[in-house]
């Protein structure tokens, strides 16, 4: 009788224990497989959160150069014939591809930006050059100043010229820009002995 009984509990202890053992593989593999799909599943967020931030910082220009220009042109009312200058910059602004097109005219200056996706006409600005007054503590006279100016820039008429008049500390001088032939040069002259002070030219962007 006590040998029965003591097989039977043998018997029982083994089985026990087998059931745990398995029990603890069985959760082991289970506890695996949740992880291993937790961090796929978090594997293909952080792909698609990938792809999504490429596609929302990227974009694509739908319209060229040449199609800016004419979406500028047509707006200002301008026929290319009759600018003295044309410049078309390709820019990014907040993650949007834009042109930034400057036409310059005898009478006005515009400045445009335009949303290279769509050709919409995101900002417009116009300018009238302005007419430079004598002063009467400058030796050199505007006239004198413009002559000075053009002289350096062969071929070049008033029309290309843009000049103003600026104080500095006492100090009298004309600044501005030319604008002729695809070129841009921008200029400082000192009022009181008609020195070029500052000098620099660059290629209209188009």
């Amino acid at each position: 009788m006590k040998k029965k009984l003591a097989v039977l509990l043998i018997g029982t202890c083994f089985t026990v224990a087998l059931m745990s053992g398995c029990g603890q593989r069985i959760n082991g593999v289970q506890q695996g497989q949740e992880s291993s799909t937790t961090q796929t599943q978090s594997n293909n967020t952080t792909g698609q959160n990938s792809q999504n931030g490429t596609a929302q910082n990227s974009t694509t220009a739908s319209i060229t150069q040449d199609d800016a220009k004419t979406i500028a042109l047509n707006h200002a009312g301008v026929a290319e014939a009759d600018t003295i200058g044309l410049s078309v910059r390709q820019d990014f602004d907040n993650g949007m591809t834009l042109y930034e097109v400057d036409i310059y005219t005898p009478a006005t200056d515009y400045e445009y930006e335009i949303n290279a996706a769509d050709g919409t006409i995101i900002k417009e600005n116009r300018s009238t050059p302005e007419q430079v007054m004598a002063d009467p503590g400058a030796a050199v006279t505007p006239d004198q100043a413009k002559e000075i100016v053009l002289a350096k820039v062969s071929g070049a008429s008033e029309q290309n010229l843009r000049m103003t008049a600026e104080r500095d500390d006492g100090r009298i001088f004309y600044e501005g820009e030319v604008i002729y032939n695809g070129m841009s040069y921008d200029f400082e002259l000192d009022a009181q002995t008609g020195s070029v002070l500052e000098w620099s030219e660059e290629t209209l962007g188009y």
